[in-house]
């Protein structure tokens, strides 16, 4: 089955039918290059077809599109940052289905990985969009930040208190993890599953106003 037939039908398992075929085009390229690159570096252990859609794309698209529905204060002007981004799977995915306005930061201190995000952002044509080799205790964007992606880089507590001196008032931290235990617990949040691997997956939305 090739990556099209894999993609629809893991969308259609979870009842998720309004992504554009502009948005399923520019997946498959994002996983066409994550090929290529794979070559030279370890960008990610899910080189399958099956495995990228459901760990790259699928996983990263349910816990944003959580956070999306509920989001109705973020505008076109906010923030954007995906902290340890990695390949960017987490930042890139959000930002071709939810976020296409507003400015994105990819922050990794891995080189190599950074150089992929930032081919991948020309080749998708993706903009406003930042790719910054750092650490995040070095990161200092231009402006507050109002959305950070975190996906169990750390625990949740961990990760709050790396970005809260980021965040914009009102700006949230999304947390990802497979981990349940990772949570904090005190904040609003939910689960997901995905298919074939029946995995449950957890999510924690920690607003800076709330501490």
């Amino acid at each position: 089955m090739d990556f099209r037939s894999i993609i629809l039908k893991m969308l259609r398992s979870t009842s998720q039918n309004g992504v554009s075929e502009r948005v399923l085009e520019l997946f498959e390229e994002y996983y066409n290059l994550t090929l290529k690159w794979a070559e030279k570096i370890n960008i990610t252990a899910n080189l399958s077809p099956e495995n990228f859609v459901l760990e790259n794309i699928l996983d990263p698209y349910l816990c944003v599109q959580s956070f999306a529905l509920s989001a109705a204060n973020l505008d076109e002007k906010a923030v954007i940052a995906d902290m340890g981004c990695g390949g960017g799977y987490v930042g890139i995915v959000a930002k071709l289905a939810f976020f296409p306005h507003q400015k994105l930061y990819l922050v990794d201190s891995d080189r190599k990985k950074i150089n992929f995000c930032k081919q991948a952002v020309r080749e998708l044509g993706l903009e406003p969009v930042e790719a910054i080799c750092t650490r995040i205790e070095g990161f200092q964007p231009d402006e507050s930040l109002d959305l950070v992606f975190s996906r169990a880089t750390w625990g949740a507590q961990q990760a709050f208190e790396y970005v809260s001196p980021l965040l914009s008032q009102e700006g949230s931290l999304l947390y990802l993890t497979g981990k349940k235990e990772h949570l904090i617990g005190d904040y609003a949040g939910g689960s997901y599953e995905i298919p074939v691997k029946n995995a449950v997956r957890y999510y924690e939305i920690i607003k800076k106003g709330d501490q």
